[in-house]
């Protein structure tokens, strides 16, 4: 079991450094498209700030909704704790989190109980901001239609083995070692493809054309976009699969049409909305409770 160690308290409500952690993380993937592992030491110092400012704010939420007699109920909480359970493979992946937290399950509980009380709270002031009419999303639309483009859109080659024995993985490792980072011709990459599936014939072999950037898991997304044309990424191993990709193509700018583009301002407006009147109410409530920082 480790320490829980407090990094901050807003009023009496004590802020961990494991929720900390688990923002900063969050941040990485959601926002830099990164593992935490990876990020330079500007990069780690903006994911800790902006972490820390989302976990105090979402600690002010929760006194605001206390102190205007929002609850949460049992069944309430049991069901979300039940959405939660469905993260882990089995109950021992779910021991192993609570113990790198140093809680136990009341206190995620509780931590439930705050963050459904919370949520009740913005999801009704939410609710009071004017919605984005058809005309402010066509004026915000003439700002910014000459930076709204598609997602990136790559065309790839990919080679794997899904659930691949220990034997299966050192062969894959074997045989296709030598070709990471490599740039060649499409058609010698393929070539050496089927040789070696000639060898290892549990290896599968797909050809994917203009798939966006977006439709792709992030982290992976971000080493393909790092990857120059006509090159093989390094093995790829998770536990359930060993893969090698060969990017054909990537085309970065992909025009928007104009109904689309006034959708996609729309939507960002909305966002810019909402962004600007939470970050105004909690600077608001930051001179109204106590807040305690000690990192």
């Amino acid at each position: 079991m480790v320490d829980r160690k407090i990094i901050a308290k807003v009023e009496d409500e004590d802020l961990y450094d494991w929720q900390l952690k688990d923002e900063m993380q969050n941040y990485a993937y959601e926002v830099l498209k990164k593992d935490i592992e990876d990020l330079d030491s500007y990069e780690l110092t903006l994911a800790r700030n902006e972490a820390l400012e989302k976990i105090i704010g979402s600690e002010l939420f929760y006194l605001e909704a206390k102190s205007a007699g929002i609850t949460a109920d049992e069944n309430e909480i049991n069901k979300f704790l039940s959405d939660f359970m469905k993260n882990f493979s089995n109950s021992q992946s779910y021991e192993i989190y609570l113990a790198e937290r140093a809680i136990n399950k009341e206190d995620l509980k509780k931590l439930i109980e705050k963050n459904i009380i919370k949520d009740k709270f913005l999801s009704a002031l939410l609710k009071k901001i004017p919605p984005v009419t058809s005309k402010d999303a066509e004026k915000y639309y003439e700002k910014i239609k000459d930076k709204l483009s598609l997602p990136p859109k790559i065309s790839l080659y990919v080679a794997y083995i899904y659930n691949p024995t220990d034997e299966e993985r050192e062969k894959f490792k074997n045989a296709l070692g030598s070709i990471q980072g490599k740039k060649m011709e499409y058609p010698i990459a393929e070539k050496i493809i089927s040789d070696v599936n000639q060898i290892i014939p549990s290896i599968k072999q797909e050809k994917i054309i203009q798939k966006g950037i977006d439709e792709i898991n992030p982290l992976l997304a971000k080493k393909l976009m790092d990857i120059e044309e006509s090159c093989f990424s390094n093995i790829i191993e998770t536990e359930h699969s060993i893969e090698i990709i060969y990017l054909i193509a990537k085309v970065l700018h992909v025009p928007m049409g104009e109904e689309e583009g006034k959708k996609e301002a729309g939507k960002y407006l909305a966002i810019v909305r909402v962004k600007k009147i939470l970050d105004a109410y909690i600077d608001m409530l930051k001179e109204k409770y106590k807040i305690e920082v000690f990192l």
